[in-house]
């Protein structure tokens, strides 16, 4: 419950933040940009710097990179982490699950406190989360303690 409650609050406080940092690392490491102003307080587009632009436009690769990646992973493993689930138990493959689950937000943080620390991390880390499919093994143990007609 506590993992949940954590994993919930990082998804809840990096929603909004991802995109502004990643933009603004990717544009000062890879494109040049040194303005003081981060690329998010701009009030307009036309005002934006170009490498501002460009910086967006890498994270919002390296986001559907990972989310392709994540998505692959997943496909693979489900079937063979549902088995695990089946034999060994649900609660450790939820947990590895969460815990994979709470690394993309500590990878926020520590991007945030080392200013030159690539940003591809942080997409890297978050397609560990398709490893393991935490969500799908969570409602197979819901399913478990179900009485039989309240299940689909």
């Amino acid at each position: 419950l506590l993992i949940m409650l954590l994993l919930a609050l990082g998804f809840g406080s990096t929603i909004g933040v991802v995109p502004a940092v990643m933009t603004d690392r990717y544009a000062r490491l890879n494109h040049g940009y040194s303005d003081p102003t981060d690329c998010a307080d701009w009030a307009s587009m036309e005002d934006k710097p170009h490498e501002c632009l460009a910086g967006s436009g890498d994270a919002q690769n390296g986001a559907a990179y990972e989310n392709l990646v994540s998505n692959v992973l997943t496909f693979i493993t489900s079937s063979l982490i549902g088995s695990i689930s089946d034999e060994k138990g649900r609660r450790g493959i939820i947990i590895i699950g969460l815990s994979l689950s709470c690394l993309s937000p500590l990878f926020l943080v520590l991007i945030q406190l080392s200013p030159s620390m690539s940003p591809t991390w942080y997409y890297m880390v978050g397609t560990l989360t398709g490893l393991v499919n935490w969500i799908a093994v969570a409602l197979s143990a819901l399913a478990d303690v179900l009485p039989t007609e309240w299940r689909a």
